[in-house]
């Protein structure tokens, strides 16, 4: 019997042993032991390492000129691209062949002084590419000085009606002025005049659905931006209200990070001469309604306001609109009275441009159908709106 404890003993010691053993060299290989190392040519080699969250760290050692790869499949560690996270690539190094490291998901990659040309399709496109020296690219591909920020870039929709689609105010004001100023910015909206934002909630609907669609194609808009028709936040507040609460929700929803601003809007001379008692009396009364209306609404959801109506207000007190009317070179609104003038649509897009980006517009180049003079003005009233308030 004691024989038998023995042998009993010797093998829970045994297993005891192998235990420890294993508990030792796996972790050991999760640091990267055994990984994977190629020879690309007879002065350069490449090796991977862990990046210790489950990816490589892919290296690139020695001097001279990487192979030019037919396809991404060719490189030796396609099957495992897209665990690769950091590639590092020693000085000595002169060029990179095509196809290299397209399918890994590295975000940013800084070239060594020695590399002196790249080839075609080496990178993923979004990932930022970093030099200090001149590097020949054989697909144009850009080359960002160390130590420069890239313009932080935007995807951005309006959803709207003609107050926004007037005069093309998102593509053909706000973007060129925006990237006037630096910002990297895509711009889509779906319009349709005298629509509101409850229909605009309601994929039932043909304009809802459009909403719907664009909503659930991406999940990767940057900003939102909700104008109601012209005088409903003051006619049907309720109304408004519960379109602001659905279609934030919905992009809260199909978004994953994405910021929701209400575009409000202005008083104007067509509402004001129509109906003088229910809008207050003038035009600046009738703002006051409407960004008390758009100010609620905003807290109610968690939205932010975009304040093109009160630099209307600002340009229509301080240039006497009242009085100039139409003859003033300054005069926002169209023939209609209602409408947005140019120089409104640009005024809108300068306001825009501060509450979304928070870029001051007087850093922008782009002067769009307005003389210079008219523009700085312009310029300088939506930054006072923004960040003077």
């Amino acid at each position: 019997m004691k024989i038998y404890k023995n042998k009993i003993s010797a093998v829970v010691t045994g297993i005891l042993v192998i235990l420890v053993c294993i508990s030792v060299f796996l972790p050991a290989c999760a640091k990267g032991e055994g990984l994977p190392s190629w020879e690309i040519n007879s002065g350069i080699t490449a090796h991977f390492s862990d990046d210790g969250n489950y990816g490589f760290v892919l290296s690139v050692e020695g001097s001279g000129r990487m192979h030019d790869y037919s396809s991404v499949k060719d490189a030796p560690w396609y099957s495992k691209s897209g665990r690769v996270t950091e590639i590092n690539i020693s000085d000595g190094v002169t060029y990179i062949g095509d196809n290299s490291f397209a399918q890994t998901a590295v975000k940013s990659v800084t070239l060594p002084a020695s590399v002196t040309a790249i080839g075609k399709n080496v990178f993923p496109e979004n990932c930022i590419v970093y030099s200090n020296s001149r590097v020949e690219t054989a697909d144009g591909r850009k080359i960002t000085p160390v130590g420069e920020t890239e313009p932080q870039s935007y995807k951005i929709l309006f959803i709207g009606n003609s107050y926004t689609y007037y005069n093309d105010m998102p593509e053909n004001i706000f973007a060129p002025l925006a990237r006037a100023a630096g910002a990297d910015v895509t711009v889509t909206s779906i319009t349709t005049g005298a629509q509101n934002l409850s229909n605009w909630a309601n994929p039932a609907n043909s304009d809802g659905a459009r909403v719907e669609a664009a909503l659930t194609a991406a999940n990767d808009y940057d900003i939102v931006v909700l104008q109601e028709q012209s005088f409903r936040p003051l006619s049907n507040y309720n109304g408004f209200l519960s379109g602001v609460q659905t279609l934030a929700a919905r992009i809260k929803a199909t978004q994953t990070d994405c910021k929701v601003f209400l575009y409000e809007t202005w008083g104007n001379p067509k509402y004001v001469n129509e109906n003088e008692e229910e809008y207050g009396g003038s035009i600046p009364a009738m703002e006051a309604q409407l960004r008390t209306a758009y100010e609620n609404a905003a807290r109610e959801t968690g939205a932010s306001v975009s304040y093109v109506g009160k630099a209307f207000t600002y340009i229509y007190e301080t240039y006497n609109l009242a009085n100039e009317g139409k003859a003033s070179p300054m005069w926002l609104y169209w023939k209609d009275d209602n409408h947005p003038s140019y120089i409104g649509s640009y005024l809108a897009a300068c306001v825009h441009m501060a509450e979304l980006l928070g870029i001051d517009p007087k850093a922008s180049t782009f002067d769009g159908d307005l003389n210079a003079e008219a523009a700085a003005t312009i310029k300088e009233v939506a930054y006072r709106t923004v960040f003077d308030n």
